[in-house]
């Protein structure tokens, strides 16, 4: 049996840092102890077998305490990293307030004159509708100060029942220009069909004329 003894600390790292490592390092050296273990036959030692199986283990643990140690090396070594990453991302983006003021000043500077060009524009443009604005109020006042405003208030009161009577009025025009239209067109057809049955009485009348002094000649012969 195992008797030597680890620090408390020190187990307990490594069982928390990499416990599938030193599972597999038990379980292949359970493997190797198993294949090493001699025939019950064979002579040997009475504690050989336990003196060997406590060197493997003992490998075993330094073999899994270097590999913790190793994967946390290399932890910090990426956190490293990226502590520079991050402080080099701070100085690329980090613009002082100083520069920024300096830039703000030196935007305005160069497009001042434009910007005071749009303002004076503007500010004409402001007047301009004022001055509109004033004037169309004073129409308005004028026109609702007119002595007869009563009477135009009135009459335009009305337009609405003047344009709903205009509306049925041009409805009616239009059912009206559709029957003339409708009548036109039969009145066409009668009188081509007049037309056809007056010629067809004319041709009878003529044919019926040359049968006359056909039947006249032929009398006439006769006697």
């Amino acid at each position: 049996q195992d008797s030597t003894v680890y620090p408390p600390s020190r187990m307990s790292q490594v069982e928390e840092e990499a416990p599938a490592e030193e599972t597999n390092v038990k379980t292949t050296t359970d493997n190797s102890t198993d294949e090493i273990t001699p025939d019950e036959s064979s002579p040997q030692a009475p504690g050989a077998g336990a003196a060997s199986a406590a060197d493997q283990h003992a490998e075993a643990k330094r073999l899994a305490e270097e590999r913790a140690a190793q994967r946390a090396k290399e932890q910090q070594s990426r956190i490293a990293e990226m502590k520079a990453l991050e402080e080099e991302a701070n100085k690329l983006f980090n613009v002082p307030s100083e520069m920024i003021k300096s830039m703000s000043e030196g935007l305005i500077g160069l497009n001042e004159e434009d910007i005071k060009k749009i303002a004076e524009k503007l500010h004409a443009l402001q007047n301009a509708q004022t001055a509109l604005i004033e004037r169309l109020a004073q129409e308005d006042r004028k026109v609702m100060t007119l002595p007869n405003m009563a009477e135009v208030a009135q009459a335009l009161a009305h337009v609405p029942l003047y344009t709903k009577k205009l509306e049925d009025m041009r409805k009616d025009m239009d059912s009206i220009t559709n029957r003339v239209k409708g009548m036109r067109k039969r009145a066409a057809k009668l009188y081509t069909k007049k037309q056809q049955e007056d010629n067809s009485a004319a041709q009878r009348r003529q044919a019926e004329l040359l049968q006359e002094k056909k039947s006249n000649a032929a009398a006439s012969e006769g006697l």
